[in-house]
């Protein structure tokens, strides 16, 4: 069924893909993407549970799982995995504890749905902290389109509307909309104490975006890449092993399953 779908959703996007990236009709019932959801709620993460107990810090997974339903539960070939929303907000929740900071900047590429930018923000707050999150995306903010989402069933919706349960946390969410290279040559940060880098996975421009953090972030500060992966996403996997080799970050590498990885980078 999934299969068929997939297809014919294909065909649309290829049509229909200039100013709505997920086509122009709804890709699936209300009860299609429960269904997924539901499933997915039954995997179980074992790193992940020992990572979040080694930080002693863990998201209230009610909340994440709420989330997740709008934000992550769509139609596509692979099981549904939102782990990295548990790694972002565990990392910088110690990231916080560790240092004496007022303000924390943060820079994302690969907005998306939103979700990955909600659970740092989340993490700001509950850390009572203030801080901002500057999130890089090709996809539009204020346009109404269809978002291969659960929240699609009463009709489009700008990102800002779909996350509209989770305004408390978009309120410190910088949305910046266009190409990442050309955004950040527009991007006036002289800090980044924390970047999660998952927009491009072509590895030029994720250089070109690293490079541009490395040059703001001093001793201790994070960058974490999504997808690190040498079947599925090798170019990202080939960074992060050169990285690795050039000893200016220390790297940690997860895992949620086999073809699911995540690099945690600790800048010496």
């Amino acid at each position: 069924m999934f299969k068929i779908q997939l297809f014919f959703f294909k065909v649309i996007f290829t049509i229909f893909k200039i100013g709505h990236p997920f086509g122009i009709m709804r890709w699936a019932s209300k009860e299609t993407y429960i269904e997924i959801y539901e499933k997915g709620l039954n995997n179980n993460y074992p790193e992940i549970d020992n990572y979040e107990d080694k930080l002693k810090k863990k998201i209230d997974i009610n909340w994440l799982n709420k989330l997740a339903l709008k934000t992550q539960v769509v139609i596509k070939k692979s099981s549904i995995n939102y782990q990295h929303g548990r790694i972002l907000y565990a990392e910088l929740c110690n990231y916080i504890r560790n240092n004496s900071i007022k303000n924390i900047i943060i820079l994302e590429t690969g907005t998306a749905r939103g979700f990955s930018s909600v659970c740092m923000s989340k993490a700001i707050t509950d850390c009572k902290l203030d801080g901002e999150i500057n999130t890089i995306d090709i996809l539009p903010n204020n346009k109404k389109i269809y978002w291969n989402s659960i929240s699609d069933i009463d009709g489009k919706k700008t990102r800002l509307e779909l996350l509209q349960s989770w305004k408390e946390y978009t309120n410190r969410i910088i949305f910046h909309t266009g190409n990442s290279v050309k955004v950040l040559k527009k991007l006036n940060l002289k800090r980044v104490n924390f970047a999660f880098l998952d927009g491009s996975h072509n590895k030029k421009k994720l250089e070109i975006e690293f490079d541009w953090v490395m040059e703001r972030q001093l001793k201790g500060d994070i960058v974490i890449f999504d997808d690190y992966d040498p079947y599925n996403f090798r170019e990202i996997y080939d960074f992060v092993e050169n990285l690795e080799k050039q000893k200016t970050y220390q790297i940690v590498k997860l895992f949620s399953d086999k073809n699911r990885g995540y690099a945690i980078a600790y800048k010496f």
